[in-house]
């Protein structure tokens, strides 16, 4: 044979079957040890006792596996983060697993061979599609119709806006640019009266001359309201000053800033803007709060807030807020001091007929008051006044006025068929200045002087609104 050529030895004839039988006998001494270990292995089917603590879940499921000597493998990244539930009782290792898996989103496949792993559970097919039925889903939530804001803890506001039309309709479905100041936003911003709350208002411009204050919007004047009642207002730096603008905002749930023509509900075709105040309403579950600040200038203010249901069947609800506020101000000689008493009932008088009566009291009183006379650069002689200080008032320090008012309001509330509604509202207001000296200074030495006496203002609203859902063209209408 060449020598390059490889050699190959050949099996013998005589020992080869031998070593056969040697072969397998040595196979089938290791299949019988180990079908006895499986015998012998808990995770043949025997139930075990289990007491195990809530813990991460892939360390509890490595656990409970490699006691019963299954083999699992799995990705950490499917258990990272979960937790698994308390395991107590008689269970197999499967069973044991799949109870640990309970609720995680993930299941337990077997593998060939005999060993196991994780992988998240398949979503079921929709009904009436090869493979099954998903499980019934409920959803609940209760829709919000009255706009209020207070106990929301937000500063948007969730329920409907009656501003622009009238009708239930959310900002979104309001067709005009609404802005609504929550009672939250009050609260923490520390809005007291309506200036504060209309200089933080989106598009609102609040116009101070000397000491008098007046609210504008798109260079026009600004149509009130409380609860979509007119309030007295002409755009005049006076009547906004004495009457609104110090108001306390304590009795107020949220102000509704219409921007733009309100002629639609408020007969008045002004583009410039409507500020509707929403009182607050009783509540049914008891409710009691105190505020109490200090300020800069000597301002101090306290408030208190009590609601609740009057009778075990909560058919007759009541509330009550007051305010103190007593100020100075940066200017000399400006103080002001107002009180506020507000109250309210609201009874079921049936299932379908709500009534509302309340009633609020205000008295004020204004020290310093100059109007919107500015500071004088010339005498009436003519000779030159000179810089004065930041702190000079032009205002007398004995001008001013003492103001009290009352308003009456109330409503019936009625629900009729076919989802239609009624209600009939009024309101009165009386707001009355016995004596109002208005006085301001030329100079340090010169003063005019100008009396008011029995000033009052009347303000009587009554409004029906019946409002409910008609079909027309095919189409649902309000």
């Amino acid at each position: 044979m060449p020598a390059s050529m490889a050699s190959r030895s050949l099996p013998n004839p005589v020992f080869g079957p031998v070593a056969r039988a040697a072969r397998l006998a040595l196979l089938g001494w290791a299949l019988a040890s180990t079908s006895v270990q499986a015998a012998e292995s808990p995770a043949a089917g025997q139930a075990q006792t289990y007491r195990i603590e809530a813990g991460p879940l892939g360390r509890v499921l490595s656990e409970v596996a490699a006691t019963a000597g299954m083999a699992l493998s799995f990705d950490p990244a499917l258990t990272q983060g979960r937790q698994s539930p308390v395991l107590a009782g008689s269970y197999t290792p499967r069973e044991a697993l799949q109870r640990l898996l309970a609720g995680s989103g993930l299941e337990l496949v077997s593998r060939p061979g005999g060993s196991y792993t994780l992988q998240r559970q398949a979503v079921a097919p929709i009904s009436g599609e090869e493979g099954g039925t998903l499980s019934e889903v409920r959803v609940t939530a209760q829709a919000e119709r009255s706009g209020t804001t207070e106990g929301t803890g937000s500063y948007t506001q969730t329920g409907p806006s009656r501003t622009a039309t009238g009708l239930n309709l959310t900002l979104r479905e309001t067709p005009q640019s609404v802005s609504v100041m929550t009672r939250q936003r009050m609260d923490d911003f520390q809005l007291e009266t309506l200036a504060d709350v209309l200089e933080q208002t989106p598009g609102i411009g609040v116009y101070r001359q000397n000491n008098a204050t007046d609210f504008q919007a798109r260079g026009s004047e600004v149509n009130l309201q409380v609860d979509g009642m007119p309030q007295l207002s002409n755009g005049w730096y006076f009547v906004t000053s004495t009457m609104y603008a110090l108001d306390d905002m304590a009795e107020m749930d949220r102000v509704e800033v219409l921007k733009g023509s309100s002629g639609l509900v408020v007969g008045k075709g002004g583009y410039g803007a409507t500020v509707n105040l929403i009182r607050k309403r009783p509540t049914r579950e008891f409710q009691a709060s105190v505020r109490a600040n200090a300020g800069s200038w000597d301002t101090y203010r306290a408030q208190a807030d009590i609601g609740g249901s009057l009778n075990e069947a909560g058919t007759l609800r009541g509330r009550v807020v007051a305010s103190m506020t007593d100020a100075g101000s940066f200017r000399d000689n400006e103080k002001s001091n107002s009180k506020m008493l507000f109250g309210t009932l609201e009874a079921d008088l049936t299932p379908d007929t709500l009534l509302n009566l309340g009633i609020t009291l205000r008295q004020r009183e204004a020290r310093g008051f100059g109007t919107t006379r500015p500071i004088q650069r010339y005498t009436a002689a003519g000779a030159e006044v000179g810089l004065m200080p930041r702190s000079f008032n032009n205002g007398a320090p004995w001008s001013g006025y003492g103001q009290d008012s009352t308003e009456l309001f109330g409503s019936v509330e009625q629900r009729l068929a076919h989802d239609w509604t009624a209600s009939l509202k009024f309101f009165h207001q009386s707001v009355k200045m016995d004596d109002m000296t208005l006085g301001y200074l030329w100079n340090s030495t010169t003063a005019a002087y100008l009396p008011w006496k029995d000033v009052e203002n009347r303000n009587w609203s009554v409004n029906l609104d019946v409002k409910g859902p008609f079909s027309l063209l095919g189409r649902t209408h309000e």
